[in-house]
């Protein structure tokens, strides 16, 4: 077998569990964190501090609704502001989160329901509403069922959906002590995540992510770019969050940025990014390929257009520009001319990062960037991130930064991640981000992995300087990405994960043919040791 990781590994974690996120003090960060979404066409900023203060209120409705440790919480819900509230309190009050995309189909739903016993609903339109409603009575051991109904408003105070607003008010009463313990509670071994694939077939499985996963992707996601954050002057790192949530790349990104302490704001939801990016001027920018070569594609258009007028020649100029910044990111000579020709072609560049804000330090790209545009925008001083990983990594295991490895790479191995290629060229990898098991599928955690390696699915080689090229599509879902991973686990996932306290609690009707026994995970929905 090939086989390569790199070096040094990771640093020892700071974190135990996801809800102490919210909860971390600023002297470890240079940067002030907090939350940023739109209420009645303005943007309304949130500190860190009030984002620990609205997590601890929803954590004591959900405690107070019923939700005990290693309860899973299924949130049916898009990107928006009250998806990260919702999700850091579940992690704070130690339950089990079930993200589900807002566009998810009520039978996948419903399949999703069933199997994930869930002590809580939170949907936010009326389909999903009637999905759950038309079964509730198959869960007698699910306690509350709540909507973050837009139709309703918000509250004029705090500007928090109306929904939310009731999930808090449940759990008024309670000490946020109560809270505390919880999180003091919390192992890294703690189931966090239930990964869901996008299908209805009963046969394919779900990826439970621990606490360790996820904070162990963006542990290593922080490290591999610290010098590009340390670039970002003190308190001014901010981005946009657009992506879908109910996937573990953009649940990966959240978790990054609220441990780094990265301003995050959310667009409203069907207003035009291009717009959104500019007036919210983010230092940070999360991008879809496509989204990059939108923003190149306007001033091509715009020069395009230009040159059917007499006199300069503007498309010329242009494709010389683009031409330069692929060559100054490809490390061509940067002597004194190339340095002038760089600042006599600054006017399209200064266009380029408008269109963005201004303010872009670099760029994180959930998707494959051609290999031109990463290196024209590498080459405006705008460096992008794009890497490769599948679900059960919590996110990628290689990166490419800049466009510094070879063109059709997807990066090196992430610190702290080992890579190897089997002996019928499949890529197998290891780490602190590597899931243990499926949720209700013993059979395939078992298959998944070899001698400690999990198979990935997915064809590969290594080229010179040790980057990774995916040859072939992946037999289980992949999304090639930009995030990170840790270490190695010592032993293979354990038989079963979806068996616990909270089945007795879910009594299945009388008519359903009895299932084999599994033996029961503790109430915190830990994992056995190693």
């Amino acid at each position: 077998m090939r086989q390569k990781s790199e070096n040094p590994p990771p640093p020892e974690p700071r974190f135990t569990g996801l809800g102490d996120l919210p909860y971390q003090g600023r002297d470890a960060v240079r940067h002030d964190g907090g939350f940023a979404h739109k209420v009645g066409g303005q943007w309304r900023h949130l500190t860190a501090t009030e984002f620990m203060r609205d997590v601890t209120s929803v954590a004591k409705g959900l405690v107070a609704a019923g939700v005990s440790a290693g309860d899973r919480v299924v949130l049916a819900c898009g990107t928006r502001y009250e998806w990260a509230l919702i999700a850091f309190a579940v992690w704070a009050a130690r339950g089990v989160l079930v993200p589900v995309h807002p566009s998810c189909p009520v039978a996948r739903l419903q399949h999703l329901l069933r199997d994930s016993l869930p002590a809580a609903v939170i949907v936010e339109n009326e389909r999903h509403a009637r999905a759950v409603a038309g079964i509730r009575h198959e869960f007698p051991g699910l306690a509350r069922i709540w909507r973050l109904d837009d139709s309703l408003g918000t509250d004029p105070d705090s500007g928090l959906n109306t929904g939310l607003k009731t999930i808090m008010t449940a759990g008024a009463y309670m000490d946020p002590s109560a809270i505390l313990l919880r999180r003091q509670e919390t192992k890294r071994d703690d189931i966090a995540v239930i990964a869901h694939p996008a299908t209805t077939e009963r046969g394919s499985p779900c990826a439970a992510l621990t606490h360790g996963n996820l904070l162990a992707c963006a542990e290593n996601l922080i490290g591999r770019a610290q010098p590009l954050l340390d670039a970002v002057p003190a308190g001014e790192a901010g981005t946009l969050m657009h992506l879908p949530l109910a996937g573990t790349f953009g649940q990966s990104m959240l978790i990054a940025g609220v441990m780094a302490r990265v301003h995050i704001g959310f667009p409203p939801r069907g207003s035009s990014l291009l717009h959104e990016t500019r007036g919210f001027a983010p230092t940070i920018l999360l991008a879809r390929p496509s989204f990059l070569e939108r923003v190149h594609g306007i001033e091509h258009a715009i020069e395009h257009e230009k040159s059917n007028m007499p006199g300069w020649d503007n498309l010329g100029a242009f494709n010389s520009a683009t031409e330069h910044a692929i060559e100054m990111s490809k490390g061509g000579r940067r002597g004194l001319w190339r340095r002038v020709s760089h600042a006599m072609h600054g006017w399209l560049y200064t266009r380029i990062r408008d269109h963005l804000g201004g303010q872009v330090r670099f760029i994180v790209c959930s998707g494959a960037v051609p290999e031109r545009m990463t290196h024209f925008f590498t080459g405006v001083g705008m460096p992008v991130l794009q890497g490769f990983g599948i679900t059960e990594t919590a996110g990628p295991f290689t990166l490419n930064v800049g466009g510094e490895s070879p063109a059709g790479s997807t990066g090196r191995p992430i610190p702290g991640m080992q890579v190897r290629i089997s002996s019928l060229g499949e890529v197998e990898v290891r780490g602190a981000a590597v899931f243990r098991g499926y949720w209700s599928s013993p059979e395939s955690a078992r298959t998944a992995f070899r001698e400690g390696w999990l198979a990935t699915g997915v064809s590969g080689r290594f080229v010179s300087d040790g980057s990774l090229v995916v040859e072939h599509g992946p037999r289980r879902r992949a999304h090639t990405v930009a995030a990170p991973s840790g270490t190695a686990p010592a032993l293979p996932p354990p038989d079963d994960w979806r068996a616990d306290s909270r089945r007795a609690r879910h009594a299945r009707p009388a008519s359903a043919p009895p299932e084999e026994p599994r033996p029961p995970l503790p109430r915190s929905g830990g994992l056995p040791r190693r």
